[in-house]
């Protein structure tokens, strides 16, 4: 649990999030922890077994075992992966932070984004492409681009989601992309993928 608990803290910031699951009771477990001082990262109680149950192959007996489940929800290895694994995962993440500071004349357009209203800011950056302040335009053009960035990012999990079955995170997905980027081509990408995908021969059978 100590290279655990390290791998925690050194990738938190970047977006790892490592998640324990043990077949002991709530109290046990608790106290258990506190004894070891190894709450660095969560630990679920799961006395009853099917969150391992969802996971552990057929005839696998093996515990404690690690799986790595990428931003799509999908399982792409297994055992504690080690630094250069890690690396090339959170390397395709997407840091939704500006990481500085725009012009003023944009300050309700990055309170759109930060909010979660990135279609919103993404729209209204428009108007500021063509400024006569070079910088108030390069701005604009940053946060629109940053918009746009998140956007395809989103539609990425979604593809690989499908690809991967795991429906329960692309609806979740699907839902942010129609609510969050409003008003951009992305919004209304599922609808016109689902038009554009070729109707399904239904089987006969005898």
């Amino acid at each position: 649990m100590g290279h655990l608990s390290e791998l925690h803290r050194k990738y938190f910031d970047r977006g790892l999030r490592i998640i324990g699951i043990s077949d002991e009771p709530e109290g046990l477990l608790q106290s258990k922890v506190v004894e070891e001082r190894s709450g660095s990262f969560w630990i679920g109680s799961d006395p009853g077994g099917e969150t391992v149950a969802g996971f552990i192959e057929p005839g696998r007996r093996g515990i404690p075992h690690s799986y790595i489940v990428n931003a799509s929800g999908v399982v792409v290895g297994e055992g504690i992966p080690d630094e250069a694994t890690l690396e090339k995962l959170l390397g395709e993440t997407f840091d939704v932070q500006l990481g500085r500071e725009l012009a003023p004349q944009l300050k309700s357009l990055v309170r759109h984004y930060e909010k979660g209203s990135i279609g919103s800011a993404w729209s209204g950056s428009e108007r500021y492409l063509a400024d006569e302040d070079r910088t108030v335009a390069a701005d604009a053009e940053f946060l629109r681009g940053k918009c746009e960035a998140y956007a395809n990012f989103l539609r990425k999990l979604v593809e690989e989601g499908i690809a991967g079955k795991s429906y329960n995170v692309v609806f979740d997905d699907l839902k942010t992309l129609r609510k969050d980027f409003s008003g951009m081509e992305v919004s209304d990408w599922p609808r016109r993928r689902r038009r554009s995908s070729p109707p399904t021969t239904p089987s006969r059978t005898r």
